[in-house]
């Protein structure tokens, strides 16, 4: 029986590292921007506009969160292989394999 040796090293560097932290910023702000977007939404639903325009802007809405939502997961998802496997070397070299080299 082998015992796995942990030598908690990363593999990682640090600009590679900060960079993961540029993406969650990049992801954080988009969130923010829907934020906005749905307020912005609030008030024209409650304010006796038009149904036609407010149609048309729920559904420009919904899209967004739609594209918005799908894309943050994606870049969520890799963002936390990269720093749940920082210091694993053979599944980090899958993961560049996989998401092609994505790693930084």
């Amino acid at each position: 029986m082998t015992k796995k040796v942990n030598t908690n090293e990363l593999v990682l560097t640090a600009e590679q590292i900060e960079e993961q932290g540029r993406k969650i910023m990049d992801i954080m702000k988009n969130l923010e921007a829907l934020h906005n977007f749905s307020n912005t939404m609030m008030l024209l639903m409650y304010n006796g506009t038009d149904n036609a325009i407010k149609l048309s802007a729920l559904s420009d809405f919904l899209s967004a969160v739609y594209d918005q939502t799908e894309m943050a997961y994606k870049d969520l998802d890799k963002v936390a292989v990269l720093l749940l496997e920082c210091d694993n070397l053979k599944n980090l070299k899958d993961f560049e394999v996989r998401f092609g080299g994505d790693k930084a």
